[in-house]
C-alpha cells in the first residue's frame, strides 16, 4: 500500500493488515472501541459501557491482563462488537469489531441497503484509522516549543474527556507556540473523526 492509496483507501481490513507489525497494543484496542462506539444503539445497555471502559482502561495500562483475560472468557465475541474488543489479543480484537459492528449496521438496515450499508461503515472505519494513525510510513513528531504547558493541558482534557470539539482550540493554541505544520493544524481543524487515540493528541502527550 502506497501513502496515496492509504489516503483514499475504504478497505480497513486491508489497512490494519499493513498495520499489523507497526501498531502499538494500544492504538489497536482503542480502534476496536472506537468502532464499537460508532453504535450508539449498542451503548444503551450498561453492561456494554462498563465492558468498554474496561477494554479502553486496559490500552492505556489500567487493567491487568489477568483481569481482561477474565472479562473476555465471561462474554462471547462471536457477532459481538464489543465483546471482540475485549479480547486479549489486540489485533485480533480489532479485526474482529471492526467486522462484527459492520455486520451490525448491514443486519439493521432493509435488504436493498445492505450493500450500501455495509460499504458505508466501512469507510467510517477507514477514517477511524486515519484519525489514529495519520501516515503510518514515516514517523512524525512534534517541535519541543510547541509542547506548552497550555497546549499539553488541552490535549490531557480531550483525551480525557473525549472532548474533541476542543481540538480548534488546540489548533490555535499550538499555532500560538509557532507550529507551521499544515498536518497538524489541519487534523485538529478539520471535521473528523476523532477518537480517542487520536495521532495529534497522542504526538501531545506523548502515547504510542
Amino acid at each position: 500500500m502506497t501513502e496515496a492509496e492509504w489516503l483514499t483507501w475504504d478497505d480497513p481490513r486491508g489497512m490494519l493488515a499493513m498495520l499489523r507489525d507497526r501498531a502499538s497494543n494500544r492504538k489497536l484496542r482503542l480502534y476496536a472501541c472506537a468502532c464499537c462506539r460508532r453504535l450508539d444503539r449498542l451503548m444503551s445497555d450498561p453492561r456494554n459501557q462498563e465492558h468498554l471502559a474496561v477494554a479502553e482502561r486496559a490500552a492505556d495500562g489500567g487493567v491487568t491482563a489477568a483481569e481482561l483475560a477474565q472479562k473476555s472468557r465471561a462474554r462471547p465475541w462471536f457477532n459481538d462488537p464489543v465483546g471482540c474488543a475485549l479480547l486479549p489479543d489486540p489485533f485480533v480484537a480489532a479485526d474482529g469489531t471492526q467486522y462484527y459492528a459492520a455486520k451490525a449496521v448491514r443486519k439493521e438496515v432493509g435488504n436493498d441497503e445492505v450493500n450500501t450499508a455495509w460499504v458505508r461503515e466501512r469507510a467510517a472505519q477507514a477514517d477511524l484509522l486515519r484519525d489514529l494513525f495519520c501516515y503510518p510510513f514515516h514517523p512524525r513528531t512534534f517541535e519541543a516549543a510547541w509542547l506548552t504547558t497550555a497546549a499539553v493541558r488541552l490535549a490531557a482534557g480531550i483525551y480525557r474527556e473525549r472532548a474533541f470539539d476542543r481540538l480548534p482550540i488546540l489548533a490555535d493554541a499550538l499555532e500560538d507556540a509557532g507550529c507551521d505544520d499544515r498536518a497538524v493544524l489541519d487534523h485538529c481543524r478539520g471535521p473528523g473523526p476523532h477518537v480517542r487515540g487520536c495521532w495529534v493528541v497522542d504526538l501531545i502527550l506523548g502515547k504510542q
